[in-house]
């Protein structure tokens, strides 16, 4: 018997034990702002860079997500066995994990890895749950940490980059620097002043006949 609960869950029961299936619906959590690491941050300062960020201070995203987030709690603290079936990649690692840190869960986890959807590809990773060995767990950490090191980075670049670029190069304008959207915005520049600056050339090319039985 299979039921919809509180939060959009799932709610079953195979028989013998009671499933509960909880989701995030994509992150909940994030990296915290640099006035929430230490309230003097929020006034900018070329002294107090570079300001360090890690993921023991995660924060809901929003007031729905914090709703969310303590209803997964929850039920992760009363679970006896949990699985983690988030997307098989390295951003679906980091979204479950980041819950089950912030949750302070001390209990084996098992990874339900597919990337279909169908039930058949569903019901054989269920019964392929990694986790299981020593090597299947460090495999699912490296990801982890991958996610992680991401994540910070780019918290790291931004936030850094943003307020040593402001503070030295742009005469009191604040510039937002990120790790993706700053070189392409480079980029874009840079061949915008190469079609505007082009000029005519003479060219030559040549032109072979081949000749495929000699």
């Amino acid at each position: 018997e299979v039921s919809e609960i509180a939060g959009g869950f799932i709610h079953g029961n195979d028989g013998s034990d009671e499933i509960v299936i909880v989701h995030s619906q994509g992150h909940c959590l994030r990296l915290p702002e640099p006035d929430e690491i230490d309230p003097r941050y929020e006034k900018w300062n070329l002294a107090d860079l570079p300001i360090h960020f890690s993921d023991s201070m995660l924060k809901e995203i929003d007031p729905f997500a914090a709703k969310r987030y303590g209803a997964i709690k929850a039920y992760l603290h009363r679970a006896d066995f949990i699985i983690n079936a988030g997307d098989a990649g390295r951003e679906g690692e980091l979204i479950q994990r980041w819950i089950l840190k912030k949750s302070g869960v001390r209990k084996n986890v098992y990874r339900l890895w597919s990337s279909s959807l169908t039930k058949a590809a569903i019901r054989k990773a269920y019964n392929n749950l990694l986790g299981g060995s020593e090597e299947e767990k460090r495999m699912l950490d490296d990801l982890y940490d991958a996610g992680s090191a991401r994540a910070i980075m780019d918290k790291f670049t931004g936030y850094n980059y943003s307020r040593l670029i402001s503070l030295t190069k742009t005469d009191g304008v604040t510039v937002n620097y990120g790790r993706c959207k700053s070189p392409l915005t480079h980029a874009i520049i840079e061949r915008d002043e190469e079609i505007e600056s082009f000029v005519k050339r003479p060219y030559s090319f040549i032109r072979v006949h081949m000749d495929h039985e000699g």
